[in-house]
């Protein structure tokens, strides 16, 4: 994770999970009560500190726009249930040198487990740095 924050080689993408409490309660009931859900979809995750921004100025944003100490601008988006804050800028994947993967914001409770658990093993299985792929 650090190294990818840190614009180094990583030797796969970095992955993160954020979920609302009843996508937690299903991939609970599908991997089972006291196994770590984390480990089993190779999540890396982040802390949950932060500490107060003392880097450069933050770039402005547009209306209805905010971003954060990391960099990642996001964008309120009304939906029929309220609205969320959706990532629209990346600065991990706008210079080239990564990405990471994380969900938008929280995994939403009509999101089948079944495509959780698809798009943390495809990360896992194709989120490898190319050299990387075929010997692993």
């Amino acid at each position: 994770m650090l190294a990818a924050i840190n614009h180094q080689p990583v030797d796969r993408i970095p992955t993160d999970i954020w979920a609302a409490g009843e996508v937690w309660a299903k991939l609970r009931n599908h991997f089972g009560e006291g196994v770590d859900i984390n480990k089993e979809l190779h999540i890396d995750g982040f802390g949950g500190t932060s500490p107060a921004y003392i880097g450069p100025a933050l770039p402005v944003v547009g209306e209805g726009e905010s971003v954060d100490f990391w960099g990642i601008r996001n964008r309120r988006v009304p939906h029929e249930g309220g609205a969320y804050d959706e990532q629209c800028f990346y600065p991990l994947a706008s210079d080239g040198t990564g990405y990471i993967l994380a969900p938008c914001h929280n995994l939403q409770v009509v999101t089948p487990v079944e495509n959780i658990i698809a798009m943390y093993d495809e990360a896992w299985k194709y989120g490898k740095i190319s050299e990387q792929r075929s010997t692993t």
